[in-house]
């Protein structure tokens, strides 16, 4: 009885080091557009492994499979970067997925077909771009600053529900076209909204178009939302300055100590809102 303990925990002692020395990791797994954890509908699928079995020398792309919900295939490379690792790469150059989300497990065996490891990743579709849900400025008529709103959200496979996607990463404002503002977002920030200010450097008078357009980790872009700002730092343009009687008779002058009431009325134009609270008369 006692020569049998003694070799069951000799074989412990062997073995145990060389079952949890294994090593798998999944160091890549997208699309194109080479995004970590999301593919469009119609994509490549790009994975990439780092592997290690102790006590063997090589490892044959065979040895890693590459499986999503009941699909495995082999990889189709495998690399000696030292030291016991191998960097295993798969490459498909067209799936097709329109389920949300979907597992991705890699799965390595040892040289006589055991299992000895394997890894998960959750990979997302995005196939829809992100949209500019509002846009605003706070005037339309400045000497130069201004507040911008935005509210920008991506979706994955259905509109209006910014839960799983690729995430905002630019929403860029643009005055006439040139990028005056980047605002930038992360992976699976399916919102954002910010209001921020911006002052134009510019004393002449000019009307700018300004617009916001997002971006998201996939490259797909939203629609383009503009509002129309004009710098102005001209006062407005007072013409026709007149004094009438209570008949409408315009008065251009009166008697030395008569007494008359009159009606004051004058043209005021300018390119913003004039309000009559704005208005005043010193006469």
């Amino acid at each position: 009885m006692k020569k049998k303990i003694a070799i069951l925990m000799i074989s412990l002692i062997v073995f145990l080091p060389v079952a949890f020395a294994q090593s798998l990791t999944i160091t890549k797994y997208s699309g194109q557009d080479g995004v970590n954890g999301y593919i469009k509908t119609q994509d490549q699928l790009n994975i990439e492994a780092t592997a290690r079995i102790p006590g063997e020398r090589t490892i044959d792309p065979t040895q890693l499979k590459a499986c999503m919900e009941n699909q495995c295939d082999f990889f189709q490379n495998c690399n000696d970067i030292g030291n016991g690792y191998f960097n295993c790469s798969f490459f498909d150059p067209q799936i097709s997925w329109f389920g949300q989300p979907f597992q991705l497990t890699v799965k390595l065996f040892d040289d006589i077909g055991n299992l000895a490891k394997k890894e998960t990743k959750e990979i997302v579709v995005d196939s829809i771009p992100p949209e500019i849900k509002n846009f605003e400025l706070n005037t339309n008529f400045t000497r130069g600053a201004i507040n911008i709103h935005y509210k920008a959200e991506d979706y994955g496979l259905q509109y209006n529900n910014a839960q799983k996607c690729s995430g905002i990463k630019t929403v860029v404002i643009t005055a006439d076209g040139t990028p005056i503002v980047t605002e930038y977002g992360d992976r699976g920030l399916c919102e954002k909204e910010r209001t921020f200010s911006y002052t134009f450097d510019t004393t002449e008078k000019h009307t700018f178009t300004v617009c916001a357009q997002a971006t998201d980790m996939l490259g797909q872009l939203s629609n383009i939302e503009c509002e129309d700002v004009t710098i102005d730092n001209s006062g407005p343009d007072i013409e026709n300055f007149a004094f009438y009687d209570p008949q409408g008779y315009e008065i251009t002058h009166v008697k030395s100590g008569q007494s008359i009431t009159v009606s004051a009325e004058a043209e005021i134009t300018d390119d913003s809102e004039v309000l009559l609270k704005d208005v005043s008369a010193d006469i």
